[in-house]
């Protein structure tokens, strides 16, 4: 039964593989990347794997706080692997700033499309499971670049993951087509290490239980 498992999550694996790197354009770590109505800029990506908490950038958007001011959300993919209950916002702390100037919490709008990513910030969550969050804060205008900073509290000693985000658009309608594909690759990328982690876990247990 085990083995089975083990080549179901290798064939899994290589079928996500091979999907990624069929998409065209693949970007490097300078590529840009849109996301409709916002666009977005990414130099690298922020990926976080401790203790068996996940959080995995997927992109940004902008929105109007509940005072009509503008605020960017910055959604992520957070999983706890473990069977103890955490919630993102115990874990990773991101530091967000414009033109050098450390960016406030901002406090989303009810009706917002994103309220419950939103609201999952606080949200516990264990036993391998998923959810989308976003953080949110107030910009300062809505030209300059955004750096994203996020730091782990799980591990003092370990170095931020940073991104810098531009707001203006980057792409014409005529690369609609390439940065459909591109958002395809990262999500396609995110799960790949996911079921990566997952497949060296399961050779780690058939390997301890041959040396039974």
């Amino acid at each position: 039964m085990k083995k089975r498992r083990l080549i179901c999550f290798t064939t899994t694996f290589f079928i996500l593989l091979l999907l990624a790197s069929c998409a065209p354009n693949t970007p490097d770590s300078n590529a840009n990347m849109s996301e409709a109505p916002d666009s977005q800029s990414i130099q690298d990506t922020i990926y976080f794997n401790t203790e068996g908490k996940i959080l995995s950038y997927r992109y940004f958007s902008i929105e109007d706080d509940f005072e009509g001011k503008p605020v960017i959300l910055l959604h992520f993919e957070y999983t706890n692997d473990t069977d103890t209950s955490h919630m993102v916002s115990a874990d990773f702390f991101p530091t967000v700033s414009q033109n050098g100037i450390e960016l406030k919490t901002g406090i989303l709008q009810y009706q917002s499309e994103y309220f419950e990513e939103y609201s999952n910030l606080i949200t516990p969550i264990k036993n391998h499971t998923t959810i989308p969050v976003c953080f949110v804060y107030s910009l300062l205008d809505v030209d300059s670049d955004v750096e994203v900073s996020v730091q782990t509290f799980l591990d003092f000693y370990s170095d931020p993951q940073k991104i810098t985000l531009s707001l203006l658009p980057t792409a014409s309608d005529s690369d609609a087509s390439s940065v459909s594909w591109e958002k395809k690759y990262y999500a396609l990328l995110s799960k790949y290490k996911a079921l990566q982690k997952k497949y060296e876990q399961l050779e780690q247990r058939l390997e301890y239980e041959q040396q039974k």
